[in-house]
């Protein structure tokens, strides 16, 4: 027995281990929790406002722990060899996020369509990179330098606890929980469902956006994360042992109702039927999102992850894909029918629920006698498939009377569309094919070239995003990385490696990519899958117990040989493909890339906030300093330029023309200040810029044949003939130029014209009135 000083000793040592070598560990790990959720809360870091907030707190993070790494070096060489080759080590091919900062840094120093897209982009890809660096620490980090070498000695790990699989579980629970909410009207906000009459854009009447206020994403994401907890959920159910056999590990098996409780919450059954609810919930998501890409894409992936199970999981894993699936059929109909009525939206989570109810007591139901019947396997199968055809036709008896067939129903226009966009990409990745025309090349520029009046602000496709951004030699060195990351992932993870393929196959059609939150979940999974064991299973302990003492029995005949080092040979072989951050070459240089990130990432933050400043207190010195400290920023720019003097304003205007090309509200911007200035052939040319960098905005157009005849009035009130002249012909080129282009998009058969262009009356009338004014 120990005294009461021993006790009171030993709690000291405990707090004071605590507080030095723990909380940080657990200050970071509520940092990741709270990053993500604020992803959530801001849209998924679609927009470079919401995403700086984030970076301002990941970068400056991930460099600390490169710099304390690299201080600890030496520290650690003389405590122990092996410690600094096992301290922190990252898969090399997760560093693809700095390879692609530094193609757009590349881009940078050349001449980009956009700095300001471009700074942005390298930005968003240092952020992601240090996100990465933060995971893999949190993922390595132990108490003390010798458990941590412990725990890389050998091929397999010991089982830790998994913070990041709960990091991503809980995100995904907020994700699809809180979309549902704000779908049953329990959280307000704005663009989480969308609402639509037209059976080519939604069959049910609406789409669920949720927090991504995006269907298609939010979609993809839902299918991920229910192919991440798919494989694993099953083989628990695969391998659940009788309840009279599942013992606590501290205490001997106890009768009565209340120990058979505690058991039970502690077996792997259980679990398994709370990881299943979790797949229903993301399936129904899914199935109310109506994205058919995302459908598509997910049944893909499952089949493939089916097609490459051992043959003896085939028929069961089968059956529990199919199983959840009705359930998940059944709970989208359900609900949708329900929401639709007025009188009873209110009541649009029941069928949720209430399947989430009965999947847990059949499948406890299904496991209890897949226990006692094992030699006949077929009545299961038989029981099983009945409730699945049950169940499906449930569905179908409650779905929606106005729910159409969106697959089979021939509307295809959002493909043909894309088809145009992709099209219109080929010709301006042919201007620049090797290097690119750095960040936001497609936003940019897509209004000059495009051919026909669709709405494509985003290019839907990843990799045609990165042929225009980074060109070809990009695309080729960051997607082989990615394609290396995602095989290695599957070779240890299936789980995690098909949902990030889930998310990287959607994101060929989709602008998926755009949102940040999107990216740093799936380099979760990806740290999930690198960080795992080999051919990841869930094993039983004898096997475990089997694997360790065949480690033991060859370390410990290569050490008495004296052929193999102690701990070399095991560490060689599990970090083949990963780089030390104790490494003074590598912690070094990313130490260099993140605080250049850090640079920029503050430069960006303080020219809005003194801008905004600036408007607060109505000083234009501090307009004026905004600009100078975050140059690039063309919409800082222009908000800044209309509060100064006209001549002001137009140098400060011209000076833009260095940051941005095509952009037409600059060049409209310069075609006002002109104006403003009593420069109006500047002016004219000012608008022929502005309407060529986008022939199809009607408004612009009409704008500019308007104030182009506006001028020519003014200028022949006093008494200027010639120059009246040269503006009126102005206007008249201007006008034929938008009367071309409204008869040839009429001449087409079903032009893709999302942006209502046509004649405006408007502009008929500035060309009339400035008929007279052309002549000699």
């Amino acid at each position: 027995m120990w005294s009461a000083y021993q006790k009171v000793r030993q709690m000291k040592a405990a707090f004071w281990n605590f507080r030095d070598n723990s909380i940080l560990h657990y200050v970071l790990m509520l940092c990741t929790y709270w990053l993500l959720l604020g992803g959530m809360l801001n849209y998924g870091w679609f927009y470079d406002r919401d995403y700086m907030r984030a970076a301002f707190v990941i970068m400056p993070i991930a460099l600390w722990l490169v710099c304390r790494a690299l201080m600890n070096r030496g520290h650690l060489e003389k405590k122990n060899r092996v410690a600094i080759r096992a301290a922190i080590r990252i898969p090399w091919p997760l560093l693809f996020p700095f390879v692609a900062a530094l193609f757009y840094a590349i881009g940078l120093l050349g001449n980009p369509v956009s700095v300001q897209g471009t700074w942005m982009q390298i930005i968003r890809w240092i952020g992601a990179g240090a996100w990465v660096i933060v995971l893999v620490y949190l993922s390595s980090y132990t108490s003390s330098t010798e458990s941590r070498v412990a725990n890389y000695n050998g091929m397999f790990w010991r089982e830790k606890p998994q913070w990041l699989h709960r990091l991503v579980t809980a995100s995904g629970l907020v994700l699809s929980g809180g979309s549902l909410f704000q779908l049953y009207g329990w959280i307000k906000l704005d663009g989480a469902v969308y609402f639509s009459s037209n059976a080519e854009i939604s069959a049910l009447g609406f789409r669920l956006g949720g927090w991504l206020q995006y269907p298609n994403t939010l979609g993809v994401i839902a299918g991920a994360f229910a192919a991440y907890h798919l494989l694993d959920t099953y083989r628990r159910l695969q391998w659940v042992q009788p309840l009279s056999q599942i013992q606590s590990p501290q205490e001997p098996q106890q009768q009565g109702a209340k120990h058979v409780y505690r058991r039970l919450l502690h077996s792997k059954l259980f679990k398994a039927v709370i990881a299943s609810g979790l797949i229903l919930l993301h399936l129904t998501v899914l199935g109310l999102t109506e994205s058919r890409g995302a459908w598509l894409v997910t049944v893909f992936v499952l089949l493939a992850v089916w097609l490459m199970s051992p043959r003896k999981e085939k028929l069961g894993l089968l059956l529990f894909m199919l199983w959840l699936a009705s359930w998940a059929l059944l709970a989208v109909l359900a609900t949708a029918s329900l929401w639709l009525s007025d009188a009873l939206r209110f009541a649009a989570w029941i069928p949720l629920v209430g399947c989430l109810l009965c999947n847990s007591l059949l499948l406890l139901i299904v496991s209890y006698v897949q226990q006692r019947v094992k030699k006949e396997r077929m009545l299961l199968v038989i029981g099983s498939s009945i409730v699945i055809l049950v169940v499906t036709w449930l569905a179908w008896a409650v779905a929606p009377e106005q729910a159409s067939n969106r697959l089979t129903g021939g509307h295809y226009e959002t493909a043909s569309a894309r088809v145009l966009i992709y099209q219109d990409a080929w010709r301006l990745w042919q201007e620049q094919p090797w290097t690119g025309s750095g960040g936001d090349a497609w936003r940019q520029q897509f209004a000059s070239i495009q051919h026909e009046p669709y709405v494509g602000k985003e290019a839907h496709s990843v990799f045609v995003d990165s042929l225009l951004d980074i060109g070809l030699a990009g695309t080729f060195v960051v997607g082989g990385m990615i394609a290396f990351a995602v095989i290695g992932a599957w070779r240890r993870h299936q789980g995690a490696a098909a949902a990030v393929l889930i998310v990287i196959l959607h994101s060929l059609i989709d602008f998926d990519m755009a949102y940040g939150l999107v990216i740093w979940i799936s380099l979760a999974w990806l740290v999930i899958a690198w960080l795992s064991p080999r051919a990841n299973q869930v094993m039983t302990d004898k096997r475990y117990a089997a694997e360790a003492q065949s480690r033991e029995g060859s370390i410990d005949t290569g050490r008495n040989s004296g052929n193999i080092p102690p701990s070399e040979g095991q560490l060689v072989l599990l970090f083949k493909y990963r780089i030390s951050l104790n490494q003074r070459s590598i912690a070094v240089l990313l130490a260099i890339v993140l605080g250049t990130g850090i640079v920029m990432n503050l430069l960006q933050v303080a020219g809005h906030m003194i801008y905004n400043v600036g408007r607060h207190v109505d000083n234009p010195s501090y307009l004026r300093l905004a600009v100078s400290v975050s140059p690039a920023s063309t919409g800082m720019r222009l908000a800044v330029a209309e509060q100064l003097p006209p001549d002001e304003s137009l140098a400060l205007l011209r000076e833009g023309l260095r940051y941005e090309r095509r952009g037409k509200a600059l060049y409209r911007a310069l075609a006002l200040a002109s104006e403003r200035s009593g420069r109006e052939e500047d002016a004219a040319a000012w608008w022929k810029a502005a309407v060529q960098a986008d022939r199809f905005d009607k408004a612009l157009q009409t704008e500019a044949v308007e104030r182009l005849a506006a001028m020519s009035h003014k200028a022949a009130e006093q008494g200027h003939v010639a120059e009246a002249r040269k503006l009126a012909l102005a206007t008249q080129d201007c006008f034929s130029q938008f009367r071309a282009e409204v008869r040839r998009i009429e001449a087409l058969v079903d032009p893709a014209n999302d942006k209502q262009f046509a004649m405006t009356p408007e502009a008929l009338r500035a060309s009339a009135s400035v008929d007279r004014l052309t002549w000699p």
